[in-house]
Formats: structure tokens, C-alpha cells, sequence
């Protein structure tokens, strides 16, 4: 019996998440210096862990947006389940943020923060953001 073709011998096999778009200029500061920011939107925002047939096979949060799956292949069908981590600004854009009284607060540890503009947060984006591909490398074709 012949194995399935990704299965082969010799056979690297991965999945590729894209590469990221390159962002447009504009990435200064308001004094004109330069941010701590990536000039790339990733395929993946921001953090994503990947099973195959129900074991744990990588994460994957930076370039490059490939994971070497070799071997955690089996013949027949298989299960990938991708748990993608959100950032904390896209949970507070979706709540409604009550109106505190912070004067018992402010009384006893002093005023050290002033909360302002919370119904100005804007979500942004997140999960898989470009195409997923399986890709084999490395065997003949035959």
C-alpha cells in the first residue's frame, strides 16, 4: 500500500501562516521620535498555539508565521485546533466601563492615576488574518 503523498519519506512538512503585510510610514511618536512598534501587520495577532490530532505542536507569534509539523502528520483524516490569544485592549473596547467613585480611593492612596477618554477605546485587529496553507518540501514528486 502506498503512503499518502504528505507522508512520504524525506518530506518536510509545515504550516505557513503568510507573511505579514508591511505597514505604511508613519510609525513616530507625537514629539517625531520613533515608536516601539512593528512596521508589519502579522498574519497572526498576536499569539496563537497549534494541535494537531489533539497534540499540543507549536506557537507561533513572530516571524516567520511557519510551523515545521513533520512527523505529527497520521494517514487518514487529521484535527487542528488553533487557540489564538487576544490583547486586553479588544476585551475593554467591548465592555461598558461604570461610572466610579474614586474619592475613598483617592483619599487613602492619593490620586495616582486619572481615568479618562475609556469610551474612546477602539478594538483592534485579531485571530488569523491571512490564508493558512499546508506545504511539503523536499521529496520528489513522482
Amino acid at each position: 500500500m502506498r503512503r499518502p503523498f504528505l507522508l512520504q519519506d524525506g518530506l518536510s512538512v509545515a504550516l505557513d501562516f503568510g507573511q505579514g503585510t508591511a505597514t505604511a510610514p508613519g510609525n513616530e511618536g507625537p514629539d517625531g521620535g520613533a515608536r516601539f512598534r512593528a512596521a508589519l501587520d502579522p498574519p497572526i495577532r498576536e499569539a496563537a498555539v497549534i494541535y494537531l490530532n489533539d497534540q499540543r505542536a507549536g506557537s507561533l507569534w513572530c516571524p516567520p508565521y511557519v510551523l515545521d509539523v513533520t512527523g505529527k502528520l497520521k494517514p487518514g483524516e487529521n484535527k487542528i485546533r488553533i487557540e489564538v490569544g487576544n490583547l486586553a485592549i479588544n476585551y475593554m473596547a467591548g465592555i461598558k466601563f461604570p461610572n466610579y467613585d474614586y474619592a475613598g480611593v483617592t483619599r487613602q492612596f492619593g490620586n495616582r492615576f486619572l481615568p479618562q477618554n475609556l469610551g474612546l477605546i477602539q478594538p483592534l485587529p485579531s485571530g488569523l488574518l491571512g490564508p493558512l496553507r499546508l506545504v511539503a518540501t523536499g521529496a520528489s514528486t513522482r
